[in-house]
Order: structure tokens, then sequence, then C-alpha cells
């Protein structure tokens, strides 16, 4: 890429620029994807006139045709055109030089034209009172001018629009040089252009205001309802609520992120254009960068206030859902605290009532292996073999038969359980 680096430095440069002209320039805001329509149009437009195709990835190209200079250039959102007409040095508007070009193809032109502009520049005459000069030329006394380049140009704009559609700029210069004058011509262009490229998004600012204000009385009601009594049921459809309000959010800065930082880009531009245009004031008249800045500035600095409104609204509701997460997560410890309390219990209940099984099975192991011990024993008696008597067999045999079934059940206790503790490993 080191060749498209470098050529960069040289892309767009200033055309120089004789006076006795009047120059055009349509600025059309293109769609997404409608590059290579723009580019098909120049062509097209080149073979009409006999001339050169633009290369594919060609971002600026010439067209000549006769004493007609037609240029194109392709911006990041906008694609321009450009026409230079040479005149009798008649400070008139009534020509434009864009119906030198094909009225069909003008019409298919991809996009919507954001700024048109027409400039009209002649000889700086002798006189110091260009202000009726401007006049005549607008038809109008409500205009902006400015003493440029250390008053050897006069400028005087028209930001109204005219029948067709067109701002309107009077340049009266002294200049010997075609190239200085050229530079000027492109500095007012661009600050017609970046102008209105910034302003697009104030619009996008107030639709954008409604629905914060819907989020932010949403988001008050929220906070009053988790401000009553916790309820785990309505703190979960209050965190629900939030969620929903947080991605619609999201959803709404993603929309206006690209427009407003395009704005606060465009808006540096604006103010690099009137830095570089070394304005002096026109007596009796407001210069062009004071009309320019009077307005943007504070359209600027609305799209700012609604961008730091929209974060502010994101960072409130992300906070309000962490503490209310928070809340949600402490009661349900604390429900989850009880019931092993309560499991607990029941657990130590199960444990006494099972030992005192134990006992009593151990009881009904002796009682079941005495009374055999008694039956073998009169069996015994009954056959004439010498034997102690019954009683006495079952008096002896009871302990001794007890402690037997208790130890008998405490270790199979001990091996289950040793089972499971190694099970649970």
């Amino acid at each position: 890429d080191r060749q498209k680096i470098v050529e960069e430095s040289f892309a767009r440069p200033a055309q120089p620029c004789p006076v006795n002209h009047l120059i055009a320039r349509l600025v059309m805001h293109r769609p997404e994807g409608a590059a290579s329509d723009d580019h098909s149009h120049v062509a097209t437009l080149c073979d009409q006139f006999g001339c050169a195709r633009p290369a594919p990835d060609a971002r600026y190209h010439q067209i000549r045709a006769d004493d007609i200079l037609i240029i194109w250039e392709r911006l990041t959102e906008f694609g321009a055109y450009t026409v230079f007409l040479p005149t009798d040095g008649t400070l008139s508007f009534d020509a434009n030089p864009l119906d030198s070009l094909p009225s069909d193809l003008l019409k298919a032109l991809p996009g919507k034209v954001l700024s048109a502009t027409l400039i009209n520049i002649t000889q700086r005459p002798e006189q110091e009172q260009y202000h009726p000069i401007a006049q005549e030329a607008f038809g109008t006394a409500d205009f902006a001018a400015s003493s440029m380049r250390g008053g050897s140009a006069y400028v005087a704009a028209d930001f109204h629009l005219d029948r067709r559609g067109f701002t309107r700029f009077v340049i009266l210069d002294a200049s010997k040089s075609d190239m200085v004058r050229g530079r000027m011509v492109q500095r007012l262009f661009e600050l017609d252009l970046y102008r209105l490229a910034a302003l697009l998004a104030l619009p996008v600012a107030r639709q954008a205001q409604p629905e914060m204000g819907r989020r932010e009385a949403e988001l008050g009601a929220l906070l009053e309802t988790m401000a009553a009594q916790p309820d785990v049921k309505k703190d979960r459809e209050v965190l629900h609520a939030l969620s929903l309000s947080a991605a619609a959010m999201e959803v709404l800065g993603t929309r206006t992120a690209y427009r407003f930082a395009a704005a606060q880009a465009y808006y540096t531009l604006v103010l690099e254009r009137i830095e570089r245009l070394r304005e002096d004031r026109a007596e009796g008249r407001e210069r062009i960068g004071v009309f320019v800045l009077r307005r943007l500035g504070p359209a600027m600095r609305t799209c700012d206030a609604v961008a730091a409104r929209q974060n502010a609204i994101i960072t409130q509701i992300d906070r309000v859902t962490h503490l209310l997460a928070a809340r949600v997560e402490v009661t349900v410890a604390q429900q989850q605290e009880g019931l092993l309390h309560s499991m607990s219990k029941s657990g130590r209940q199960q444990l006494r009532l099972q030992e005192t099984v134990e006992g009593l099975s151990a009881i009904a192991v002796t009682y079941y292996g005495v009374g055999i011990l008694i039956y073998v024993a009169k069996g015994l008696i009954d056959i004439g073999l010498p034997f102690p008597s019954p009683t006495v067999v079952g008096a002896v045999a009871a302990p001794i038969m007890f402690f037997w079934a208790w130890t008998s059940l405490k270790r199979i206790k001990k091996r289950v359980l040793k089972a499971e503790a190694a099970d649970e490993k």
C-alpha cells in the first residue's frame, strides 16, 4: 500500500482557477453500496464527451470538453461533481454550469442532493464599496461577507437557497495567482459541504430525544418500584424491564453513534477551513465564518449533549441493573439459607430417628435370638441332656446377644458411610 499512501497526499488537488468563471458544485449523499453506480455514471459522462474513463479504483477524475472542465470526486459518504464555466466577467447567476451536463444523467445520479453551490469569480474593481456589487448579484441584501488574504479578495455568501436550490458565493479577487484562487474556491466549496454534512446529525439528535425521555421516565418508575418493600417476584420483573430498556438504549446508541462521530469530524473540518480562509471583517457585514458557526456550533453542542445523555442513561441502567441483581441474589441466598437450615434440621431429626431405630433393631434381634436359644435349650432338656433351664439360658444370652447385635449394626453403618464418602470423592 505504499504507493496508495504516498498518493493520498495528492488526492483531490485544488484546481487552478482564472478570474471570470462561474463554478457549480453538486454533492450527492450516497446510500450504502452506491459507489459503483457513482463510478458508472462518471464513465457514461466520459463516453458522451469522448474522454478517457476513470480507473476502477479512482476517487478523482477530470473531464475536459471545449472550455468546460468537469471534476468528479468520491468522498467517504458523498459523490461530488464540479463544473467550471468561463464567463465574460458579469456577476450573474442566471446561467448554471450544470446545464452543460446531460439532464438525464443528472436526474439519475445516485443518492440525494446535500450541497449545491455556485461561485462566480471576477476581477476585483478598484472601488472600495463591494457590498452593492454583491447585493445586485444576489438580488438580496441579506448576505454575509468577508475580506480574505489580507484584503486581496472580497467574498460574499448568500446561504439562502435560490430558485434551483443553490447557495451562492461572489468572489472579487485581485490575485494574480490562479492556484491561490483555486485553493480559496476549494475551501469555500468544502466549507459549504462540511457544514451541511455536520448538520446531518441534528435531526438524528432531535429524533433520539423523545425516546431518551421515555426511557428516563421508565427508569424513574422502576426505581420507585425498587424502593418499595423487596419482593423477589417484583424484583425479577423490574430486572427484566431494565434489560429491555438497556437493549433499547443500546440500539438507539448504535443507530446514532456513527452520525454523531461523523458530525464531529465534519465540524473539525469546518473549523479548519474557516481558519485557512484567513478572514477579515468586511465593514457592515457578518463574516462568513461567524455566520456558519453561529448555528453550527450550538447544533454540534446539542449533538454532544444528546450523545452524553445517551451514555448517562445506559450507565445508569447498568448501575441499577447490577444493584437490583445484587439484591435479588441476596434475597435468594437468604431463602436458600433458610432452606438449607430446614434441610439440616430435618437431617438431624432423621439421624435421631435412625439411631432410635438402630436401638429398636438391636432389641428385636436380641429378642428373636434369645427366643431361638430358649427353644434350643428346651429341646435339649426334653431329650434328657443335662442343660441349664431355658430361663437361665435366656438371661445369660440376652446381654451377649444385644451387644453382638448393637456392634454389628454399628459396623454395618460405618461401612456404608465410608463407601458413601468414597463415592463423593
